[in-house]
């Protein structure tokens, strides 16, 4: 009997770790995907600002 609890606990832990570090490599795949739109945002604003001060010059 307490081996079938053992099992039990070992079984749902280990699904139970496997699922969060799916979940966290998915968040950090996520968020890495953000950080990479935001970088290309700020490079075109500043590309634009660059273009628009040398015209003006």
């Amino acid at each position: 009997m307490a081996q079938f609890f053992t099992t039990t606990f070992l079984l749902v832990g280990w699904f139970w770790g496997v699922s969060w570090g799916i979940k966290m490599i998915h968040l950090s795949l996520q968020r890495r995907r953000e950080l990479a739109d935001q970088r290309a945002i700020e490079l075109k604003t500043m590309a634009i600002k660059a273009f628009k001060t040398s015209t003006l010059e």
